[in-house]
């Protein structure tokens, strides 16, 4: 409720961090190892929480992820 009053917000996932994220494709909720070229893994669980937060304090969310093709 107290971060809603400070709206309209907007919540980025983007950057250094965000192009070295591995989105764990399952719903365990134990993390994995993050695979090879990658730093960090986000499971399913998490990033519902980044939208279900996003949803609860009416904020919009925006993101910009690096694609690297061999």
């Amino acid at each position: 409720m107290l971060a809603a009053a400070l709206g309209p917000t907007y919540f980025r996932v983007s950057g250094t961090w965000a192009n070295a994220v591995y989105f764990q494709d399952n719903d365990d909720t134990k993390l994995i190892p993050a695979p090879d070229g990658y730093k960090n893994v986000l499971t399913r669980q998490q990033w519902k929480g980044v939208l279900d937060f996003c949803k609860a304090t009416d904020g919009k969310l925006v993101t910009s992820f690096l694609f690297a093709m061999a």
